[in-house]
């Protein structure tokens, strides 16, 4: 089940590739049936993609963040889930809209590819518990809506870019009005921090419950605390009108870099205690932080 999971996150890899063609091919020439077919090709990559992650899973034994390989192609699968449910609910300005994203989720899957025997570490752990699967849902969810948040922030520099310039090519006669790019960063920062808020309470939660409490920092939770704090600081400056527009969108940009160095490196750093607990006798209350 294993290899055949690898063999279909590979298919979907393809289609995405092909989907990202057609909205390039959509930009040059302006068939309107391009740009309805790419998102429907989006759509085909996200259920074999769906698919992927759930043979590798069965054939592993554990859930979709098991190793690099999953802990990135789960990510990348939310965010070409949340690209393509708001295109095809928001109105036709927004049918480019995985032109920015698609880049992103196709860079990281050929790097998650590079280290698909990667170990995140929790393996065995999270499993045996319902609580940890749901934190962890609930940090995906939350980093996804930043990468959203990062490729609509991509987005607006452009077209601002492009406006200043007194541009008017092709590009930037599809690429949606500022208005609606700064809506959507808003939202998606919003949505981003209420989500990794939920999942860091209920991951303080349950490390609580350990036997044993790990001595020092855990890589794993400093980083996700890190991010909330940089985010949050964002999203109250974007409230109170602080900052706006551009400056926004590029600290958007600037924090999915941080997240994807954290899904590089951190998962690769974890404290002993946390490692053994794994191995004792109340090992189904373990908590993981982050994957």
């Amino acid at each position: 089940m294993y290899k055949a999971g690898i063999l279909i996150f590979h298919v979907s890899l393809a289609v995405y590739l092909v989907s990202l063609w057609h909205f390039v091919m959509y930009v040059l020439r302006g068939w309107q049936r391009l740009a309805a077919r790419g998102l429907w090709l989006s759509l085909c990559g996200l259920a074999i993609h769906g698919v992927s992650l759930v043979l590798v899973s069965l054939g592993q034994g554990k859930l979709p963040w098991a190793n690099s390989l999953q802990n990135i192609s789960f990510w990348c699968w939310m965010v070409v889930g949340i690209s393509v449910a708001v295109s095809y609910h928001a109105r036709a300005g927004l049918k480019v809209l995985n032109l920015f994203v698609l880049p992103l989720v196709i860079a990281l899957l050929f790097l998650a590819m590079t280290g698909q025997k990667s170990p995140s570490g929790y393996g065995e752990v999270v499993g045996r518990s319902f609580w940890a699967p749901l934190h962890i849902g609930l940090i995906f969810v939350a980093y996804a809506s930043f990468a959203f948040a990062a490729a609509v922030g991509f987005m607006y520099i452009l077209h601002s870019h492009f406006l200043k310039k007194k541009g008017t090519g092709e590009l930037c006669a599809k690429l949606p009005p500022l208005d609606l790019l700064d809506r959507l960063n808003y939202r998606a920062l919003l949505a981003g921090l209420l989500f990794l808020t939920a999942g860091l309470i209920l991951g303080f939660f349950w490390l609580s419950a350990l036997p044993k409490k790990p001595g020092g920092a855990d890589p794993k939770i400093m980083g996700a605390v890190i991010i909330w704090g940089a985010y949050a600081v964002v999203f109250l400056m974007r409230v109170t009108s602080f900052v706006r527009g551009k400056k926004v969108a590029w600290l958007s940009i600037l924090g999915i870099a941080v997240i994807v160095l954290s899904f590089l490196f951190v998962p690769h750093v974890i404290p002993k205690e946390l490692k053994a607990a794994g191995t004792g006798v109340s090992r189904s209350r373990c908590l993981t932080l982050l994957r």
